[in-house]
């Protein structure tokens, strides 16, 4: 090795020697900074955990309750599949032969639960603006909510004066936001479906599950329903109103399938979903989790310390020059 790579070497190792000096002065000088400043620290760190402890015990706790849905046979879902090759004689003929697959109408039946249409004539239905808004906590005790008497008055079933002026506060659409934001709906392999709702009463998401469950299933088999009633009546008047044999005879097949469509919707109560895995009644809540929300509070309460104390250290006499 030449004489100048050894001095490029030694300068080299040098040079690290002195960065690495330096950084360990510049972490010295920190460290002591702070442990200069740790009853200041501790305080810091103190107020904020206590200020979010005191806000996560405001916090009321909430309750998961949900359901496995399975979705009807698939064959049955059809309507007939022996019937499917007439599915293109009858889209000549103006009317819809059903043949949405399993994944199809489950798909459907999802969309349909998550719409709004659907969420807000289930808010009205019920009446269960009072229960999105108004709650303040679950009381275990009594096996009650508990609501914000300056709101509502649940003995009469009475939005008070304040509720009724304060601007949106009573709008159907922000229901639905709440409703959206407790609902969950997962589509799982195989056409399954997990809905599952939080609310502050254990009792009351057990029957969200089961009522959404059960209207779901209604409101599809009324509309199926009601759309095979019209094409039974249109296959109907072409019958009467063709000469053709082969025609009249395909139009016959139609509207047994459609028959069928209605002997099957009417003589199954669990439409398009069967409950599988009922909901039930949680006995302990899902949240929030306080351990973690208070660990949370801690690092920021440490971050915000530090920053503070090194903030006061290095950044306020710069300001004073």
């Amino acid at each position: 090795m030449s004489l100048d790579n050894r001095e490029q070497r030694a300068v080299s190792h040098q040079s690290l020697a002195a960065g690495a000096e330096a950084d360990a002065q510049v972490l010295y000088e920190l460290i002591s900074v702070l442990w200069r400043h740790k009853f200041a620290l501790m305080l810091i760190i103190f107020i904020g955990m206590a200020s979010g402890a005191a806000w996560l015990y405001q916090q009321p706790d909430y309750y998961q309750s949900s359901a496995l849905l399975a979705p009807a046979d698939p064959q049955e879902a059809s309507f007939g599949s022996n019937l499917q090759s007439l599915g293109g004689l009858a889209g000549l003929a103006g009317v819809g032969l059903s043949g949405n697959g399993l994944q199809t109408k489950t798909r459907l039946a999802i969309e349909v639960l998550q719409s709004r249409a659907f969420i807000v004539s289930f808010i009205e239905r019920y009446d269960l603006l009072p229960e999105l808004v108004a709650v303040k906590h679950w009381d275990p005790v009594k096996s009650e909510l508990v609501y914000n008497s300056e709101l509502y008055d649940p003995a009469a079933r009475e939005w008070t004066p304040d509720a009724k002026e304060a601007e949106g506060f009573l709008s159907l659409q922000r229901a639905f936001e709440r409703f959206s934001d407790a609902m969950t709906v997962s589509e799982l392999s195989g056409g399954w479906v997990s809905l599952q709702i939080e609310h502050a009463s254990p009792i009351v998401a057990q029957q969200w599950v089961d009522l959404l469950t059960q209207d779901l299933n209604i409101s599809l088999k009324q509309k199926e329903v009601a759309e095979a009633e019209r094409s039974i009546s249109y296959l109907r008047d072409q019958i009467e109103k063709t000469p053709l044999t082969e025609l009249k005879v395909m139009f016959y097949e139609l509207i047994q399938a459609k028959t069928e469509t209605v002997m099957l919707a009417m003589a199954r109560p669990e439409y398009i979903f069967q409950t599988i895995d009922p909901a039930i009644a949680p006995e302990q809540p899902a949240g929030p989790n306080r351990s973690l929300m208070l660990a949370i509070f801690a690092v920021l309460s440490t971050i915000v310390a530090v920053l503070a104390v090194l903030a006061k250290h290095y950044v306020l006499p710069l300001n004073r020059r």
